[in-house]
């Protein structure tokens, strides 16, 4: 009797176990909110049949969700982090990730230094987000040491960490150590591409960029923008314009640039003739275009397109912040209807 007891009993724990593992955790993923991760911990924490690796396998899960996901919480994934007595590679790497994305991407470093400091080695998941947090916090000095590290740990050759550090080079302007990469890369992928675009873009060198641009053979709408972009803020509206007329396919972020730069060089009409056009293509307009439009018919002196543009924001029930506020402001006074300005 007492054996079939013991037997019942360590049913029973096992089945615990198998419930958490399988029915608590994978609920993660349909998680809406940060209320259902806590309810989940707090399950964790009552569990008493979990052993030390069920336990830091269900943290890690928990860390990741709350580190990673747009229904987490970076406070809430710390707090879990902070608590843990054996964190794995894979922790780490979540926190890491998490922060690197952040609206503080110099914590993603202090924890990177916290982990080595720990004795943890970091593999080709780590480095990523690393760089993209010295990236994303103009880190570039401590990003070379990083590159170091990969150098070390032999990860140089990765196609992943190859891209980050191209992007980190070129976005701080060291476009030689980035062609040097570019040019060693073996597996060039699409953001490789578009990171080598996008520094030249910065330093001015269109003509560097649409070298590198008219070399690619699967170009992504992001290489078009950056090329438009480059144009415009180099003043070539006609570079701009035949990049935009080539165009496979264009998002709202390219109409939106071209109504830009017709609008604030003089060129109203043509903003005018090409939001018809992007209507009739089935584009939505966004703030960005009315504020565009907005100035286009201030230049022109055209109230009744002002209007019409003002009746759209009301009919779509877009929100009036402080910059299409001013727009509309501007396009009434200089349209010569001051009292609904």
């Amino acid at each position: 009797m007492t054996a079939i007891c013991q037997m019942n009993s360590n049913t029973l724990a096992q089945t615990a176990k198998i419930s958490l593992q399988n029915t608590l955790i994978p609920l993660l993923d349909s998680c809406k909110s940060i209320r259902e991760p806590k309810q989940i911990h707090a399950q964790i924490i009552k569990e008493e049949t979990l052993t030390p690796h069920g336990l830091s396998i269900a943290n890690s899960k928990l860390v990741s969700f709350c580190a990673i996901s747009p229904n987490g919480n970076l406070n809430y994934a710390k707090l879990i982090f902070n608590r843990l007595q054996y964190p794995t590679i894979f922790t780490w790497n979540s926190l890491i990730r998490g922060l690197s994305s952040s609206k503080t991407p110099l914590e993603s470093i202090s924890v990177y230094l916290n982990m080595l400091q720990k004795g943890f080695q970091p593999n080709n998941y780590t480095f990523p987000f690393v760089i993209k947090a010295c990236t994303e916090s103009s880190m570039i000095r401590f990003g070379v040491l990083v590159h170091s590290h990969v150098i070390k740990f032999g990860l140089q050759y990765d196609s992943y960490i190859q891209s980050s550090l191209i992007h980190m080079y070129s976005n701080g302007k060291d476009l030689n150590t980035a062609q040097l990469l570019f040019d060693k890369c073996s597996d060039r992928d699409v953001v490789s591409w578009n990171s080598m675009i996008d520094g030249c873009v910065k330093c001015g060198s269109m003509e560097h960029a649409n070298a590198i641009f008219r070399r690619m053979v699967c170009r992504d709408v992001i290489s078009w923008n950056t090329m438009i972009n480059g144009y415009v803020k180099c003043g070539d509206i006609e570079g701009a314009r035949r990049i935009f007329l080539e165009m496979p396919k264009k998002d709202i972020i390219s109409w939106n640039t071209m109504l830009a730069c017709f609008a604030q060089n003089g060129l109203s009409n043509e903003a005018l003739v090409l939001f018809d056009e992007m209507k009739s293509v089935g584009v939505k307009p966004t703030e960005a275009t009315v504020v565009s439009m907005l100035s286009a018919c201030a230049h022109l002196g055209a109230l009744d397109q002002g209007e019409r543009l003002h009746r759209y924001v009301n009919s779509q029930k877009i929100s009036i912040n402080t910059v299409l506020g001013t727009a509309m402001v501007d396009m009434y006074a200089r349209c010569g209807n001051i009292s609904t300005a």
